[in-house]
């Protein structure tokens, strides 16, 4: 009769470390030449657990405060203007003039420090201190969303 060989299987929890990573391509055209292609692709682990904080907003054109929820201590910041996003149909010319004019800023202290777009994105990592972020929309109302990864 032969013996039966019991190899032991580790069960016990690992820590699984968080991280984020971020894969983004920019081309930029100058008239009729062939674009630059700026490719930028990292991975950093986090110290974190926490899930990341999401939240929508409505922004006008005081500045406001940035709901930061929980967070503590941010790795990464990002801002999404949704203008223009999801649309049932192309806008008219008119209906794309007003799109066009939802500009959010990201301020600290009333200063302006960046400008979004509708349907772009802002993402950094802060050195300064988040919770006093601030937000507008310089045409008027419009959506955002927030995230913020914890560190």
């Amino acid at each position: 009769m032969e013996e039966e060989i019991v190899v032991p299987i580790d069960t016990s929890p690992r820590d699984i470390l968080s991280s984020i990573t971020v894969v983004e391509q920019v081309y930029y055209r100058a008239g009729d030449e062939d674009p630059t292609h700026i490719d930028t692709r990292y991975s950093r682990t986090l110290t974190s657990h926490e899930q990341v904080y999401e939240r929508r907003m409505k922004v006008g054109v005081e500045w406001q405060a940035i709901d930061t929820g929980w967070i503590d201590r941010c790795a990464m910041f990002i801002i999404k203007n949704e203008e223009g996003i999801g649309l049932q149909r192309n806008p008219t010319v008119e209906q794309q003039a007003g799109i066009d004019t939802k500009i959010v800023e990201i301020g600290y202290g009333e200063i302006s420090l960046f400008k979004i777009p509708p349907k772009e994105s802002f993402r950094g990592i802060p050195s300064l201190d988040f919770k006093r972020f601030l937000v507008r929309c310089l045409g008027g109302e419009t959506r955002i969303r927030i995230y913020l990864i914890p560190e």
